[in-house]
């Protein structure tokens, strides 16, 4: 298991009674991961490919796949028990109206858990400048666009992996603004 999963799944604490979003699935890893200890999870990935590879793939029964981007999610507000965002965030194209989506969906006292890379890394901030198409932020940026978003108790961290390359991973909670 990669470390993002391992972190991811340490942070989220699932439960069985849980209903967990994955905004930004890729191959679905973490989705197969959550599945045998939630009651459901569902993934959103906006390149209908890998919704499609991944659903062939994955034949979970507590599992649902949609075509969809993290700016206008195709559900009913407050569902969602958690949302995760591991390694997506970065590629959202408006990461505060991406937050805007994620506390409509989240229940109250819903929890978000994001693990991005880090623009404080000198190797991710290199990387972050060729490529343009992409939102890296700090851990204060990113710090920030949760509080303003409305969250709340927001924890987190910066680390290193062992590729010299910096990441950070950061929660928060859905509380009345």
């Amino acid at each position: 298991m990669l470390l993002r999963e391992k972190r991811a799944i340490e942070l989220l604490k699932p439960q069985k009674r849980h209903k967990v979003l994955e905004i930004g699935f890729g191959e679905g890893k973490l989705l197969k991961k959550l599945a045998p200890v939630v009651d459901q999870v569902v993934g959103v990935e906006p390149k209908e490919e890998l919704v499609t590879s991944t659903r062939t793939r994955l034949k979970l029964e507590n599992l649902e796949l949609r075509n969809a981007v993290a700016e206008n999610l195709p559900f009913d507000d407050a569902i969602f028990d958690q949302v995760v965002c591991s390694y997506s965030y970065h590629e959202f194209s408006d990461g505060r109206k991406a937050l805007t989506e994620i506390w409509r969906v989240l229940k109250p006292l819903g929890r978000i858990v994001i693990i991005d890379p880090s623009k404080d890394n000198f190797v991710v901030r290199l990387f972050s400048r060729i490529a343009k198409s992409q939102q890296i932020r700090t851990f204060e940026e990113l710090r920030k666009e949760l509080l303003v978003a409305g969250f709340s108790d927001i924890v987190g961290e910066k680390y290193r992996t062992k590729l010299i390359l910096g990441g950070m991973w950061l929660e928060g909670t859905k509380t009345e603004k």
